[in-house]
């Protein structure tokens, strides 16, 4: 049985996080898998360990924090890999795909690729930063030897930026469906104490994800009449600023952080609205999950989010404010019946590890 080791930042279950975990429980069957993340043990119980536990998959924690911590594991990588021998090697995100490219190791490496990269980095630190991270990640993903995006323009985004179309895979991001059909099992309580229609975004509160665009527009439709609650589920940097935005309005009543919570499943099958306002974006999990609950969607008009929404199909796209509100007001009328499975076929699950077993298969007779 060939072997696969995953490199993870960390054992959070955060959206990069779960999709691994999904692709192992596809796998896990056909390969012996082994995880690694470079953090150390930081989480109580928002991880993925007790889901690798039940499916006896062994994991190591680096205990590497932080990118000046970067060589430190890469030389614990090395242990790892020089003593498990590999087959191939399937890394996450920046630190891990830079502690990839270093490592000395007959296993192919793969990286999967969650985002647009440079674009990204550019809006949560500022140009010259994000233009450093994004060079040196893509020089380090010069030495891998095939990488999975996710999105025909992600696929295009490495073209144009030197890398060949035989090194590219592309396999469009997926969901867990019987993962989900058993988190909507779970009951909660509604935070707000009316029935109003409620609109929900599930995010990182980070600048990238825009969520002041969805505050502010809220609280213009709330002062012309409209009424509604607006659930934000979610943690990050910008949670103060975005509280902020609400404590100095009148509407503070209408709207309520929930924080990061380890299943936001049953409160989105308690939403009427979705809202993703995110500036850049890979092809969100969330919205994958929102779409396959039939929910009205109201997305941001960005790369990766219009393959998965036909606009004025499964889904709305908008592209500045005015739009935006527009939509909201309408959908508000018009839009809160829910709807049957919207998730575009190509995103479906078996689609992906299908997929995914393929490549691997193929790579491995390459090392051969």
């Amino acid at each position: 049985m060939n072997k696969i080791i995953i490199i993870l930042p960390s054992l959070e279950t955060v959206s990069p996080v779960r999709a691994a975990l999904s692709l192992i429980k596809g796998l896990v069957s056909k390969y012996r898998i082994y995880v690694v993340s470079v953090n150390s043990d930081m989480s109580k119980s928002n991880s993925i360990k007790n889901d690798l536990k039940m499916l006896n998959i062994e994991y190591k924690f680096l205990n590497c924090n932080g990118l000046k911590n970067i060589f430190l594991a890469k030389n614990e990588l090395q242990k790892i890999i020089d003593n498990s021998n590999p087959d191939i090697i399937l890394s996450y995100l920046l630190r891990p795909d830079l502690i990839v490219s270093m490592i000395k190791t007959k296993a192919k490496k793969i990286s999967s690729i969650r985002n647009m990269i440079e674009h990204e980095y550019i809006i949560s630190h500022g140009l010259l930063i994000g233009k450093l991270f994004g060079f040196f990640h893509k020089l380090a993903l010069k030495r891998f030897d095939k990488l999975i995006v996710m999105s025909e323009d992600m696929k295009k985004y490495f073209i144009d930026n030197q890398f060949k179309s035989k090194d590219l895979e592309l396999i469009h991001n997926s969901l867990d469906e019987k993962d989900l059909e058993l988190k909507s099992t779970e009951i909660v309580k509604s935070p707000f104490l009316n029935d109003l229609p409620t609109l929900i975004t599930i995010s990182s509160l980070i600048k990238r994800k825009n969520i002041s665009l969805l505050l502010n527009t809220s609280i213009e439709l709330l002062s012309q009449g409209y009424k509604f609650n607006i659930l934000i589920i979610g943690d990050g940097a910008d949670k103060d600023n975005l509280i902020n935005i609400i404590n100095n309005s009148k509407y503070k009543n209408n709207f309520h952080f929930l924080g990061h919570v380890s299943n936001p499943i049953p409160y989105l099958i308690n939403a009427n609205i979705f809202i993703m306002t995110s500036i850049s974006e890979g092809v969100s999990r969330s919205l994958m999950e929102a779409l396959y609950l039939g929910k009205t969607c109201i997305i941001s008009n960005i790369d990766g989010n219009r393959e998965l929404i036909k606009d004025g199909e499964n889904g709305y796209l908008f592209s500045d404010k005015i739009m935006l509100k527009t939509i909201i007001a309408e959908q508000l009328v018009d839009g809160l019946k829910v709807k049957e499975n919207l998730l575009l076929k190509e995103f479906r699950y078996n689609i992906s590890i299908n997929k995914h077993k393929e490549l691997f298969k193929n790579i491995y007779k390459e090392k051969i």
